[in-house]
């Protein structure tokens, strides 16, 4: 069957919720973001999703994946119906392994690799201990990878690999690039008021695009944005262009997907990164 599209990157975005407090979240799961989405919820969505669109890349993500206990059938569910998917990943943290080893076997048995990406050096050993424990009942080769470049920043990188697949990599990202909120002035967020066209070109996840409850959003922005504007107060003018984007449902033509919107404006124009660690020890409230 010929499908009709073809998306680089597809996230499927899991849950608000999110144990770290990382600086610059791009989906705002720094602050005390709630909610938690399951599979059976969605699944005829995303069944007739994979009947018109191939997907080069697939990660699912949060928030923290792992703090969702739907995350397997998420998994189980995902490479049931993109079968064919060369890249499917669950990006993490890190810090949940530890206390669950046998979904993170159950994942790696689905042809499904964890993307661990840590986000504070205290965390860098021991999520690295906990990941070879899991996995010392496979035969894996480590292979260690100084300063992998993403373009505007670059880290080192451990990945492990089990009869000639990869199952897993840890990353050093304790480095972000700056996020929609200018500013938070009483209680409120304050996004940017950018040339959307300039934003989108120096997007570093301009073609990632997120599936949120069945539906498909140009990022991550326009992906949380029914939920930010729910729990959290935005500004009077970013509200109402975010509330204004209308989401991809099956059988839509997103053949525009692509191209930039007048939601990019909300977001920073800039490509610098910035040291996010040490963690905030609580939530950003507002």
């Amino acid at each position: 069957m010929t499908k009709e599209y073809d998306i680089v990157e597809g996230v499927f975005y899991i849950t608000n919720v999110c144990n770290l407090t990382c600086s610059q979240c791009m989906t705002y799961n720094d602050m005390i973001f709630k909610g938690h989405f399951n599979w059976a919820d969605y699944e005829q969505d995303y069944t007739q999703w994979g009947s018109a669109i191939t997907i080069s890349r697939i990660t699912i993500l949060g928030g923290e994946p792992f703090a969702n206990p739907d995350l397997i059938n998420w998994v189980i569910g995902i490479r049931n119906i993109w079968k064919d998917c060369p890249d499917i990943n669950v990006c993490t943290n890190g810090t949940y392994l530890k206390n669950n080893p046998e979904v993170v076997k159950q994942i790696i048995s689905n042809n499904v690799w964890l993307d661990i990406c840590i986000h504070d050096p205290v965390h860098y050993d021991s999520v690295q201990q906990d990941v070879e424990k899991i996995i010392a009942d496979l035969d894996f080769e480590k292979v260690v990878t100084a300063n992998h470049d993403i373009g505007y920043h670059s880290f080192d990188v451990i990945e492990y690999y089990s009869k000639g697949q990869v199952i897993c990599k840890i990353s050093k990202q304790w480095n972000f690039s700056k996020n929609s909120t200018k500013k938070i002035e009483n209680g409120t967020i304050v996004m940017h008021e950018n040339d959307p066209e300039a934003a989108h070109k120096n997007c570093a996840a301009k073609y990632c695009n997120y599936f949120v409850k069945g539906k498909l959003y140009k990022c991550y922005l326009t992906g949380v944005s029914t939920e930010l504007v729910q729990q959290f107060n935005i500004d009077s003018n970013s509200k109402e262009l975010l509330l204004k984007y209308k989401a991809y449902s099956p059988g839509d033509d997103v053949s525009n997907i692509a191209n930039y919107i007048p939601q990019c404006s909300l977001c920073s124009d800039k490509t610098d990164s910035y040291p996010i660690w040490p963690l905030a020890t609580t939530k950003v409230k507002l």
